[in-house]
């Protein structure tokens, strides 16, 4: 464990325990986001080992995902 994470969970041990609860969730939650996508990035990797990608036109991918994610009344 690190000097931070474990300064961390001190200062968290001297809080109300319900506080403690709700960081702990919380921090299970951020750890299994990143073990998740972790994962998933192992998954996209094997598959470019494997040639298993298709090439794609950057400009318009960014254009495509600004028309898609844009916000409305802009």
């Amino acid at each position: 464990m690190t000097k931070t994470l474990a300064l961390a969970i001190k200062k968290v041990g001297e809080l109300p325990k319900a506080t403690q609860e709700e960081i702990g969730l919380e921090l299970l939650e951020r750890v299994d986001t990143l073990a998740w996508l972790r994962a998933e990035i192992e998954i996209g990797m094997q598959d470019i080992r494997a040639g298993k990608f298709a090439k794609i036109d950057a400009k318009s991918f960014i254009k495509e995902m600004r028309k898609r994610h844009a916000k409305k009344g802009r």
